[in-house]
């Protein structure tokens, strides 16, 4: 029964135009769901201490720093839009990756066409 999915669950189709400036490219599918976004963030951090926050949100500025270009600006540009730091998009975009442990890859092949896939390494 949950597919194809309900129609009052399904998500809206939007087109992340990749010819925009990086810092730009996600404002238009993101800010419809901003304050989804943000209850969802505060949901999770309501649950460290504010300290570990303050020193994770430290250490993933400093990552951020790190990251190659387009990321670092589109990362930059998610927190503009949502009112967040940098640091926490940061956080939520590697969260899988430091408390599931799952991978995911992203391939483009010489037609230019974008493959994604992605393990879920959690239950059993």
């Amino acid at each position: 029964d949950t597919y194809p999915p309900p129609d009052d669950t399904k998500l809206p189709h939007v087109v992340v135009n990749l010819d925009l400036p990086p810092q730009l490219r996600w404002k238009e599918a993101i800010a419809p769901v901003k304050e989804d976004i943000v209850t969802l963030i505060r949901t999770i951090t309501d649950h460290f201490n504010k300290y570990v926050l303050v020193a994770a949100d430290i250490a993933l500025d400093l990552l951020l720093n790190t990251l190659p270009e387009p990321y670092q600006s589109e990362i930059e540009g998610v927190a503009k839009v949502i009112g967040v730091s940098e640091g926490e998009v940061a956080l939520y975009n590697i969260f899988y990756e430091l408390f599931t442990l799952c991978t995911s890859i992203i391939e483009e092949d010489a037609s230019g066409q974008l493959f994604h896939g992605r393990n879920l390494d959690f239950g059993k």
